[in-house]
Formats: structure tokens, C-alpha cells, sequence
């Protein structure tokens, strides 16, 4: 998707004007959505009853737990309606809510998985809003060359996800402690051909797109930082659902991706007061250097996640999955 993204506001957007992909988006979503209606069903849960209870535990289903009375376990609590109909939590609810989020607080390897996002999704939002500029108007390539290599970082990325994801399990399984070291490596490798292409293009003051640097360089470089950089991501999500339990998982993933957006949301406020006092090059470079302490806090789990493991595997709750495996 984001592959498709770069291609079509860039190979598009030039000739056709910036609203026409807008309109070829909107036109697939609207078929998208047809296509959703028309052949996807949400079949309805099955009634009340033995029966039913009996064939969706046959099937593998998730049963939720009944009182006495038949209502719903009071761990949980009812779902009340407000004045206006809407749903609301009700109190008991918030409090398991607010139990879980302390037990997770107490499992190190989370804390350091989720610190990790902050820095490492600097450089993502950096590259994601300023790189496809900085590679037309300061590296004088044409908007079209400068889609050709974000169009291979993105492949690259799809790439290092796939390989991270089989190296990481194959890794988990000689050791549990392998993976934090492949995603420390990775993490290190990935900031080295970026900063090439950032520190090492040929510049241009004109911002004409005359071609000063070179197209295939540039891809090289821009395919082989997606390939490393993405290989800690499918590692950190997997790790993090081996050292919780099933039924943490949701508010673990929900404060992953809290951290990630905080990242992503600091790295284009913080560059640009970079840019003001240092220059673009300079502060772009620097903000790939904010790799390398994501890849230092992934590593340190190797300190911390087989004991995580055991504890969650002690409760008899874990159902931990493999590095590289959702």
C-alpha cells in the first residue's frame, strides 16, 4: 500500500495534478467497499443455548465466561447505554483495563520494546515527509527518479519484513535470545546506506531536477536501508506477544502503537528546528542516527526475555508464538 502510494502521487501527480490521484483513490475505495458489501458476510453469532455453546467450543471458539444467572462475568462487566443509547464501559470493565496495563508495566522486555518506538519511528517519519523532497529539490533528481528510489525502499521494506520474519524464527528456535541480537544488527545496518544517500548525493541549488545524482545509486542505497530497517519490525511485535498474555495482548499492541505514533509525530517536529539551525542534509542525517539507540534498546531484551517468557509460561496463561510468526 505504501509502495502503491509513492507510485501513483509520483509518476501521476506531475502530469496529471495533484487531485488526480485523490480521485483514482477514492474511486478504488469506493469499489473496495462495494466488493466488502457484496461478498464479505458477518455471519451472526450463534444463539444462546447448550447447543451452541457446545459447537463453538468444538469449533474453537471463543466461549465467554457466564455467572450463575446466565449474564455476562462480572470481571468484565455489562455494556450500559447513556441517555443519548450510546454504549459506555461500565466500571468493572476499566478497572481490568487498568489491572492489565499495570502487569504490563511490570514485564522489563515490554518497557524496553515499547521505549524503542520512540526513537526508532523518528527516522520513518522523516523519511516518509521529507526524503522524496530532499531527493528532487537538494539531490536534483526529477520527481520521477525520486519515485523510483522511495519506490525501492519501500520494496526493500517489504523485503527485510519477510526475510527478518523467517531469520528471526529460525534464530528463535536455536535460541530465544538470538532474535534481539538480529534486530540490534539490522537496527545498526539500516542507518549506513541512508546516511550515505542523505551525506553523499551529489547537491544541486537550482532545485531543477537536472539529475546530479544517480538514479541507480540512489535506488541501491534507498533498497538495501529498507531491507535492514524493517527487519526489526515483525521481531519486536512477535517478541512482545511471547512475553504477554493472551489476554494482555490488546492493550500491549495498543501502547506499541501509541509509542510508534509518538516517534512519527516528534521526527518531522523535531527536524525541522533541526533545519533552521544546521540545514536540511545535516539534520536529515541525523535523524537516521536515531536508529541506532531503537536497535541498542532491542538488544538489551536479550537480557530480559527469557525470564519474561518463564514468568508468563509459569502463570499458565502464555500462549506465546513464534519470533516471526502473528
Amino acid at each position: 500500500g505504501v509502495l502503491g502510494r509513492q507510485c501513483l502521487a509520483g509518476w501521476i501527480g506531475p502530469t496529471r495534478g495533484w487531485r488526480a490521484p485523490f480521485r483514482i483513490v477514492s474511486a478504488l475505495m469506493v469499489v473496495a467497499a462495494f466488493g466488502v458489501r457484496r461478498w464479505l458476510n458477518d455471519s451472526p453469532p450463534p444463539s444462546a443455548g447448550k447447543g451452541s455453546n457446545d459447537k463453538s467450543i468444538e469449533e474453537g471458539e471463543a466461549s465467554v465466561p457466564l455467572t450463575g444467572n446466565g449474564s455476562e462475568s462480572e470481571e468484565y462487566g455489562d455494556e450500559e447505554e447513556d441517555e443519548d443509547g450510546q454504549e459506555k464501559k461500565s466500571p468493572a470493565a476499566l478497572r481490568v483495563l487498568v489491572r492489565q496495563l499495570c502487569q504490563l508495566l511490570r514485564i522489563r522486555t515490554f518497557w524496553l520494546l515499547m521505549m524503542q518506538g520512540i526513537p526508532g519511528c523518528i527516522p520513518w517519519g522523516v523519511i516518509g515527509t521529507f526524503i522524496p523532497d530532499y531527493l528532487h529539490v537538494d539531490a536534483g533528481l526529477t520527481v520521477h527518479g525520486a519515485t523510483v528510489v522511495m519506490g525501492c525502499f519501500q520494496a526493500g521494506g517489504f523485503v527485510g519484513t519477510i526475510a527478518g520474519s523467517e531469520l528471526g524464527q529460525r534464530m528463535y528456535n536455536v535460541r530465544p535470545t538470538l532474535p534481539p541480537v538480529l534486530m540490534f544488527v539490522s537496527g545498526c545496518l539500516g542507518v549506513v546506506p541512508m546516511w550515505f544517500l542523505i551525506r553523499h548525493t551529489p547537491t544541486t541549488d537550482s532545485g531543477s531536477g537536472t539529475g546530479a545524482a544517480s538514479v541507480p545509486l540512489c535506488s541501491l542505497l534507498s533498497f538495501t536501508g529498507g531491507l535492514f530497517a524493517t527487519m526489526t519490525g515483525p521481531n519486536v511485535r512477535a517478541t512482545v506477544s511471547n512475553v504477554t498474555q493472551s489476554s494482555q495482548r490488546g492493550v500491549a499492541f495498543a501502547s506499541f502503537v501509541l509509542f510508534d505514533d509518538v516517534g512519527k509525530g516528534a521526527g518531522p517536529a523535531l527536524v525541522a528546528s533541526l533545519i533552521r539551525r544546521y540545514g536540511r542534509r545535516m539534520a536529515f542525517s541525523s535523524s537516521m542516527l536515531c536508529w541506532i539507540p531503537c536497535a541498542m534498546l532491542c538488544g538489551l531484551t536479550a537480557r530480559t526475555v527469557v525470564a519474561d517468557q518463564r514468568a508468563v509460561r509459569g502463570r499458565g496463561q502464555g500462549e506465546g508464538i513464534p519470533i516471526g510468526r502473528e
